[in-house]
Protein backbone atom coordinates (compact mmCIF):
# COMPACT_ATOMS: atom_id res chain seq x y z
CA UNK A 1 0.00 0.00 0.00
CA UNK A 2 1.02 3.47 -0.93
CA UNK A 3 -0.17 6.68 0.79
CA UNK A 4 0.81 10.06 -1.00
CA UNK A 5 -0.26 13.20 0.43
CA UNK A 6 0.57 17.10 -0.36
CA UNK A 7 -0.15 20.60 0.50
CA UNK A 8 -2.70 18.14 2.87
CA UNK A 9 -3.14 18.61 7.01
CA UNK A 10 -4.10 15.04 8.78
CA UNK A 11 -5.08 14.82 11.75
CA UNK A 12 -5.48 11.62 15.11
CA UNK A 13 -7.65 12.85 17.42
CA UNK A 14 -10.31 10.81 19.98
CA UNK A 15 -9.37 7.52 20.40
CA UNK A 16 -8.98 7.02 16.98
CA UNK A 17 -6.07 4.36 15.68
CA UNK A 18 -3.31 4.90 12.75
CA UNK A 19 -1.69 2.00 11.66
CA UNK A 20 1.08 1.63 9.28
CA UNK A 21 1.81 -1.51 8.76
CA UNK A 22 3.04 -4.22 6.67
CA UNK A 23 5.31 -3.20 4.05
CA UNK A 24 3.31 0.46 3.44
CA UNK A 25 5.23 3.28 2.27
CA UNK A 26 3.99 6.45 2.65
CA UNK A 27 5.22 10.15 1.53
CA UNK A 28 4.05 13.20 3.25
CA UNK A 29 5.12 16.63 1.32
CA UNK A 30 4.39 19.74 1.96
CA UNK A 31 1.90 18.78 4.92
CA UNK A 32 1.14 18.83 8.44
CA UNK A 33 0.59 15.34 10.32
CA UNK A 34 -0.37 15.59 13.81
CA UNK A 35 -1.40 13.69 16.49
CA UNK A 36 -3.58 15.07 19.23
CA UNK A 37 -4.73 11.76 20.76
CA UNK A 38 -5.04 8.12 20.08
CA UNK A 39 -3.21 5.53 18.77
CA UNK A 40 -0.51 6.14 16.11
CA UNK A 41 1.67 2.77 15.00
CA UNK A 42 4.10 1.76 12.27
CA UNK A 43 5.19 -1.54 12.33
CA UNK A 44 6.34 -4.87 10.21
CA UNK A 45 8.61 -3.04 7.11
CA UNK A 46 6.93 0.18 6.90
CA UNK A 47 8.76 3.61 5.93
CA UNK A 48 7.22 6.90 6.49
CA UNK A 49 9.14 10.06 4.51
CA UNK A 50 7.99 13.32 5.53
CA UNK A 51 9.58 15.93 2.78
CA UNK A 52 9.23 20.00 3.53
CA UNK A 53 6.59 18.86 6.40
CA UNK A 54 5.59 18.78 10.00
CA UNK A 55 5.15 15.74 12.55
CA UNK A 56 3.37 17.13 15.39
CA UNK A 57 2.99 14.69 18.21
CA UNK A 58 0.69 16.51 21.00
CA UNK A 59 -1.16 13.67 22.72
CA UNK A 60 -2.04 10.39 22.82
CA UNK A 61 0.35 7.10 22.38
CA UNK A 62 2.88 6.77 19.27
CA UNK A 63 4.48 3.28 18.58
CA UNK A 64 7.55 3.04 16.02
CA UNK A 65 7.93 -0.78 15.79
CA UNK A 66 9.80 -3.75 14.28
CA UNK A 67 11.72 -2.91 11.15
CA UNK A 68 9.71 0.71 10.20
CA UNK A 69 11.82 3.17 9.12
CA UNK A 70 11.11 7.13 9.41
CA UNK A 71 12.68 9.99 7.44
CA UNK A 72 12.62 13.46 8.60
CA UNK A 73 13.74 16.09 5.62
CA UNK A 74 13.71 19.64 5.69
CA UNK A 75 10.94 19.30 7.73
CA UNK A 76 10.07 19.36 11.81
CA UNK A 77 9.19 16.42 13.98
CA UNK A 78 7.86 17.60 17.62
CA UNK A 79 6.55 16.10 20.49
CA UNK A 80 4.95 18.32 22.85
CA UNK A 81 2.93 15.79 24.92
CA UNK A 82 1.90 12.31 25.05
CA UNK A 83 3.97 8.67 25.18
CA UNK A 84 6.38 8.12 22.45
CA UNK A 85 7.89 4.38 21.74
CA UNK A 86 10.60 3.36 19.40
CA UNK A 87 11.38 -0.05 19.94
CA UNK A 88 12.80 -3.61 17.87
CA UNK A 89 14.82 -2.29 15.31
CA UNK A 90 12.84 0.81 14.16
CA UNK A 91 14.83 3.61 12.77
CA UNK A 92 14.04 7.64 12.74
CA UNK A 93 16.17 9.53 10.70
CA UNK A 94 16.41 12.92 10.76
CA UNK A 95 18.16 14.41 7.52
CA UNK A 96 20.19 17.75 6.66
CA UNK A 97 18.01 21.01 6.84
CA UNK A 98 15.84 19.45 9.44
CA UNK A 99 14.53 19.59 13.62
CA UNK A 100 13.34 16.99 16.00
CA UNK A 101 12.71 18.62 18.89
CA UNK A 102 10.93 17.91 22.28
CA UNK A 103 8.70 20.48 24.25
CA UNK A 104 7.20 18.37 26.75
CA UNK A 105 5.53 14.01 26.94
CA UNK A 106 7.97 11.18 27.59
CA UNK A 107 10.06 9.44 24.78
CA UNK A 108 11.27 5.97 25.49
CA UNK A 109 13.61 4.45 22.80
CA UNK A 110 14.71 0.26 23.81
CA UNK A 111 15.55 -2.82 22.25
CA UNK A 112 18.16 -1.95 18.93
CA UNK A 113 16.02 1.66 17.79
CA UNK A 114 18.03 3.66 16.11
CA UNK A 115 17.75 7.53 16.00
CA UNK A 116 20.30 9.21 13.59
CA UNK A 117 21.08 13.25 13.30
CA UNK A 118 22.27 14.39 10.41
CA UNK A 119 23.28 17.90 9.92
CA UNK A 120 20.98 19.12 11.66
CA UNK A 121 19.42 19.32 15.27
CA UNK A 122 17.84 17.80 18.34
CA UNK A 123 16.10 20.19 20.90
CA UNK A 124 15.10 19.36 24.23
CA UNK A 125 13.05 22.15 25.50
CA UNK A 126 11.14 20.07 28.19
CA UNK A 127 10.30 16.70 29.25
CA UNK A 128 12.07 13.25 29.39
CA UNK A 129 13.51 11.04 26.57
CA UNK A 130 15.09 7.67 27.73
CA UNK A 131 17.51 5.35 26.05
CA UNK A 132 17.72 1.79 27.37
CA UNK A 133 18.88 -1.73 26.37
CA UNK A 134 20.92 -1.24 22.90
CA UNK A 135 19.75 1.19 21.75
CA UNK A 136 21.63 3.45 19.63
CA UNK A 137 22.03 7.63 18.98
CA UNK A 138 24.20 8.77 16.21
CA UNK A 139 24.77 12.41 15.41
CA UNK A 140 26.84 13.71 12.36
CA UNK A 141 27.78 17.03 11.66
CA UNK A 142 24.29 17.90 14.14
CA UNK A 143 23.62 19.50 17.66
CA UNK A 144 22.20 18.24 20.85
CA UNK A 145 20.48 21.39 22.51
CA UNK A 146 19.42 20.61 26.38
CA UNK A 147 17.57 23.31 27.39
CA UNK A 148 15.18 21.91 30.29
CA UNK A 149 14.24 18.32 30.66
CA UNK A 150 16.03 15.06 31.09
CA UNK A 151 18.20 12.73 28.58
CA UNK A 152 18.70 9.63 30.02
CA UNK A 153 20.74 6.76 28.87
CA UNK A 154 21.01 3.40 30.84
CA UNK A 155 21.58 -0.67 29.78
CA UNK A 156 23.79 -0.64 26.75
CA UNK A 157 22.94 2.47 24.76
CA UNK A 158 25.22 4.05 22.70
CA UNK A 159 25.46 7.74 21.73
CA UNK A 160 28.02 9.13 19.57
CA UNK A 161 28.87 12.61 18.24
CA UNK A 162 31.16 12.73 15.26
CA UNK A 163 32.39 15.20 12.57
CA UNK A 164 32.08 18.61 14.39
CA UNK A 165 28.88 18.02 16.01
CA UNK A 166 27.61 19.53 19.86
CA UNK A 167 26.19 18.50 22.73
CA UNK A 168 24.89 22.05 24.59
CA UNK A 169 23.62 21.70 27.76
CA UNK A 170 22.21 24.87 29.32
CA UNK A 171 19.60 23.56 31.77
CA UNK A 172 18.25 20.26 32.73
CA UNK A 173 20.31 17.12 32.52
CA UNK A 174 22.21 14.46 30.23
CA UNK A 175 22.74 11.65 32.53
CA UNK A 176 24.39 8.11 31.65
CA UNK A 177 24.57 5.05 33.67
CA UNK A 178 24.83 1.24 32.84
CA UNK A 179 26.95 -0.12 30.38
CA UNK A 180 26.54 3.42 28.07
CA UNK A 181 28.93 3.94 25.28
CA UNK A 182 29.58 7.72 24.73
CA UNK A 183 31.33 8.79 22.06
CA UNK A 184 33.29 12.64 21.33
CA UNK A 185 35.10 12.02 18.38
CA UNK A 186 36.16 15.75 16.54
CA UNK A 187 33.17 17.15 18.42
CA UNK A 188 32.49 19.41 21.34
CA UNK A 189 30.33 19.09 24.64
CA UNK A 190 29.77 22.60 25.71
CA UNK A 191 27.74 22.44 29.74
CA UNK A 192 26.97 25.85 30.43
CA UNK A 193 24.25 24.62 33.41
CA UNK A 194 22.11 21.47 34.08
CA UNK A 195 24.00 18.59 34.70
CA UNK A 196 25.96 16.07 32.53
CA UNK A 197 26.94 12.77 34.45
CA UNK A 198 28.31 9.53 33.30
CA UNK A 199 28.57 7.02 35.92
CA UNK A 200 28.35 3.32 36.71
CA UNK A 201 30.24 1.22 34.38
CA UNK A 202 29.47 3.84 31.29
CA UNK A 203 32.23 4.60 29.28
CA UNK A 204 33.45 7.88 27.96
CA UNK A 205 35.57 8.12 24.90
CA UNK A 206 36.86 11.89 23.85
CA UNK A 207 38.83 11.45 20.33
CA UNK A 208 40.00 13.25 17.65
CA UNK A 209 40.65 17.11 19.38
CA UNK A 210 37.52 16.92 20.48
CA UNK A 211 36.78 19.26 23.67
CA UNK A 212 34.65 19.24 26.73
CA UNK A 213 34.03 22.47 28.52
CA UNK A 214 32.47 23.16 31.57
CA UNK A 215 31.22 26.74 32.06
CA UNK A 216 28.72 26.51 34.56
CA UNK A 217 26.09 23.64 36.38
CA UNK A 218 28.05 20.31 36.85
CA UNK A 219 30.23 17.58 34.82
CA UNK A 220 30.59 14.16 36.62
CA UNK A 221 32.65 11.74 36.04
CA UNK A 222 32.63 8.41 37.92
CA UNK A 223 32.75 5.92 34.63
CA UNK A 224 35.96 5.12 32.34
CA UNK A 225 37.20 7.90 30.24
CA UNK A 226 39.21 7.65 27.47
CA UNK A 227 40.65 10.44 25.66
CA UNK A 228 43.29 8.28 23.09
Amino acid sequence: VQLTTSNSQLSLSGSGEFLFGGSSVASITSSTLTVNSGTLTTSGSTGVEFVDSSFDIAGGNTFFTDNSQIDVINSHMSVIDGNVYFSDASRVIIHSGSEYSVEGGNIFTEASAVLSVSDSCFVLKQGTVTYSEQSTITLVSSCWNITGGNSVFSDSASYSLTQDSLLSIESGSFLASGDVSIIIDSSRAHVHGGDFSVDGRSFLHVRGDSEVEVEEGNAIFSGEIDTT
